[in-house]
């Protein structure tokens, strides 16, 4: 046998020596330094472990949340309005904001307000026109309302025959007259007036209505868990327009505050004359519910 072949065999006997080591348990845990950090018992040690990385991690996984949340909105605003409704209160709850919903006029919130006015112990409605006291939104708490149910419910509607300097009426009239050609011959006045005359069969159900002068700036519906919110526009009539919904809060209790100040405000009863103010009344939000 040559010296070479005698080297390459040699060689061969190595390399197949290696490959047995390597088949021993334990034998590849220098590749594997996990398995390293295992105390006696097999549980992992906190020994060896950077403590910056670790912090890294939990700051990515973090921002990885909050990017998700931000991509899943974006998805909800452009595929689906129930997904952008539920985001909306999602994220409003994890950066403290009392906004629950934002509904893209009156017919979407409807179903909400409807159940809303089913639980009600308490009702509180500040409105320009009064129609959609009529509509199925309100049925709970008038035509669909149950003879043993006990619900107080207090409706604020324009003064219409006020004497003030500025008649607001009129004012909100010609806006609607701009894109209603049916506005802007006293059309308002008169629905107003028929609402009012609506009322007055409930008002021995513990329903009080009042009237205020002063600018039809949107809707109000406050009860003792929620608050509807809608700002009227211009351009539009007020069902169109965005409606939002707050749950308790600071927020929530300043609507209360507007919708009492100006309820102390207001004509007693169906008059349409603001006379001077009436006793304050119990307020929309018992003191044991504060």
């Amino acid at each position: 046998m040559s010296p070479d072949s005698h080297r390459s065999d040699k060689s061969l006997v190595g390399e197949l020596e290696r490959l047995a080591e390597l088949q021993e348990p334990g034998a590849l845990t220098d590749d594997f330094p996990e398995e390293q950090s295992k105390g006696p018992s097999g549980q992992h040690s906190w020994e060896g472990m950077n403590v910056g990385d670790w912090l890294q991690g939990i700051a990515t996984s973090v921002v990885g949340g909050v990017v998700l949340l931000i991509f899943l909105a974006v998805v909800g605003a452009v595929f689906s309005r129930q997904a952008r409704w539920v985001l909306n209160g999602a994220l409003g709850r994890l950066l403290g904001i009392e906004l629950d919903k934002v509904y893209e006029s009156s017919a979407m919130a409807q179903p909400d307000l409807t159940y809303d006015m089913r639980r009600a112990r308490t009702v509180a409605i500040f409105t320009g026109r009064g129609d959609e006291l009529q509509r199925e939104a309100f049925k709970p708490l008038f035509a669909g309302r149950p003879e043993h149910r006990s619900v107080r419910v207090r409706v604020l509607l324009p003064a219409t025959n006020t004497g003030a300097r500025v008649d607001w009426v009129k004012q909100r009239e010609i806006e609607l007259g701009r894109f209603d050609a049916s506005f802007g011959h006293g059309l308002l006045r008169r629905q107003i007036g028929s609402n009012v005359e609506f009322l007055r069969g409930y008002q021995g159900r513990n329903v009080e209505v009042r009237r205020y002068s002063m600018p039809h700036l949107g809707r109000l519906v406050i009860t003792e868990r929620a608050a509807y919110l809608a700002f009227y526009r211009a351009d539009v009539h007020g069902r169109e327009c965005h409606v939002y919904r707050f749950h308790r809060g600071d927020f929530y209790d300043g609507l209360v505050r507007i919708f009492e100040l100006a309820w102390d405000a207001g004509a007693l009863g169906g008059d349409s004359t603001v006379t001077e103010r009436p006793p304050r009344g119990t307020s929309v939000v018992d003191s044991a519910d504060r």
